[in-house]
Order: C-alpha cells, then structure tokens, then sequence
C-alpha cells in the first residue's frame, strides 16, 4: 500500500464515520458503503468474556517483567562500571606520560567546578533512584 491508497483509506474511512454520524443513507457512494459496513460491524461487535483469573494472570506477569527489568537494570550498570573499571586499568599506568603534555595544550580549564558538577549529577541520579524504589506511586514516568 503507497502513501496515496493509504491516504484515500484514510478519506473514505473518515467519510463513512462521518456519513454514520450524520446518519446519511446508504448508496451515495459504494466505497464508503463499505467502510460503514465495517465499522458497524466493529462497533456492534458482542465483546467476548473475560476468562476466569485473567487478571491474577496479567499481575502475575507485570510482576515477572518488572522483576526481569530490575536484573536487566543491575546487570547494566554493573556493566558499565566493569567498562570504567576495564578503562581505569589500562589508561592509569600511562596517564603520567601524556597527561602533562595534554594540560599544556589545552587552555585553563576548572577540573573542580567539572568534579562538583559530575558528582552533583550523581547524587541527583541516586536520590532520584532511591525515591523510586521507596516511592513508586508518586513516579509518573514508568
């Protein structure tokens, strides 16, 4: 289907709403009659029963994926601090051969204000997660 079939789709579709809306009769146009056709049918359509236990069901596996969002979230920064720790070990024992020539090509730059800026980052990161794990109901973006 290319962009002009979908946006006639589209037209017809919302011609036949608006036809049912308005309460229009049929046989104006035999194409809308068709989409009305289905929408009736869609909006007519008898809604099946809920099975019994359904919803211990769907619980049970929100719980299951929320646990298995947890591990996939530790495994991740453990991960990552793997990867600092992997690059720590091997960039340190050099770092006393280049790092002065680095400093001396690069203007003043205010490594404190940049530390306290990184660790502000990171206690807002840590209290943010900690809030969530005591407070889960006052977190609205998940």
């Amino acid at each position: 289907m290319n962009s002009n079939q979908r946006d006639e789709a589209e037209r017809l579709q919302a011609e036949a709403e608006r036809a049912e809306r308005e309460g229009r009769p049929a046989g104006i146009d035999p194409a809308v009659d068709a989409y009305r056709l289905v929408q009736r049918a869609v909006v007519n359509a008898p809604m099946p029963p809920v099975p019994l236990g359904f919803a211990q069901r769907v619980a049970a596996r929100l719980r299951a994926m929320e646990e298995s969002a947890r591990v996939e979230s530790g495994l991740t920064g453990f991960l990552m601090l793997a990867f600092v720790a992997g690059a720590a070990y091997f960039l340190l024992p050099t770092m006393g051969t280049w790092m002065p020539d680095f400093q001396s090509t690069l203007p003043h730059f205010p490594w404190t204000m940049a530390m306290a800026a990184g660790l502000a980052v990171l206690v807002a990161w840590g209290v943010d997660r900690g809030w969530v794990a005591t407070h889960p109901r006052m977190n609205n973006s998940r």
